[in-house]
């Protein structure tokens, strides 16, 4: 199985995050079980994250580069990746 994570931080790009993991999931209905993709959200920040369009979405887990390793991972773009209020 593939992992596959996306980083979501304030004011990203709701679509940005949808498409691409929608992509994936879509492709799960039609592979076989052990080729299916592990999706997964992480947060830059704990807790409820607000997209640019005001939508909030709980990530799976908070991003710790210590912790986990995945085949892909996507960053959608949106207006909170030029700004410094990301943790880092």
């Amino acid at each position: 199985m593939k992992s596959v994570a996306m980083v979501l931080f304030p004011d990203f790009l709701l679509l940005d995050m949808a498409g691409p993991l929608e992509v994936f999931s879509i492709a799960n209905r039609y592979l076989k079980p052990e080729d299916h993709y592990r999706i997964t959200t992480l947060g830059a920040v704990p807790g409820a994250i607000r997209a640019s369009n005001g939508i909030s979405v709980l990530s799976d887990a908070v991003i710790d580069p210590r912790q986990g390793q995945w085949d892909l991972l996507l960053v959608p773009g949106g207006p909170g990746a030029t700004t410094r209020s990301v943790h880092r």
